[in-house]
């Protein structure tokens, strides 16, 4: 009996860690596409360029998370906070983007602000920040 009851306790284990882990994926798939539309609209508001062909594939934007970061001038502690970069095509040439977005609220997902935007045709936004 204690064996079948210890059995079913790791099947409930496995079961809840592979759960876990596929609301993980699920989380972090809204997560990327959040950033990916965040990084879009920036470039082209930024450029004020439209019809930009954008990657569907969020690998081909490298979205890693970094460090907290502090507004220099506000005092503004922006927390989760995603560095990408990646390539984008437009009047059929391709243009590379460096792009760090902060997502206050990552429950909603809100409250986002592009700390540091930079690409190949030159545009260019920074706001002054230092690590927490």
């Amino acid at each position: 009996m204690k064996k079948i009851l210890a059995g079913l306790l790791l099947m409930v284990l496995i079961l809840a860690g592979c759960s876990g882990s596929k609301e993980e994926k699920e989380k972090q798939a809204k997560t990327d596409r959040i950033i990916m539309e965040q990084v879009q609209k920036a470039v082209e508001k930024t450029e004020k360029i439209e019809q930009v062909t954008w990657s569907a594939d969020a690998s081909d934007y490298g979205i890693e998370k970094i460090e907290d970061l502090k507004e220099i001038e506000t005092g503004k502690v922006y927390k989760n906070i995603y560095a990408t970069s990646g390539i984008f095509e437009w009047e059929g040439k391709n243009y590379r983007f460096d792009v760090i977005v902060a997502i206050n609220d990552e429950e909603l997902l809100s409250d986002r602000k592009v700390i540091f935007l930079t690409t190949d045709l030159g545009g260019y936004l920074e706001v002054p920040v230092e690590p927490v």
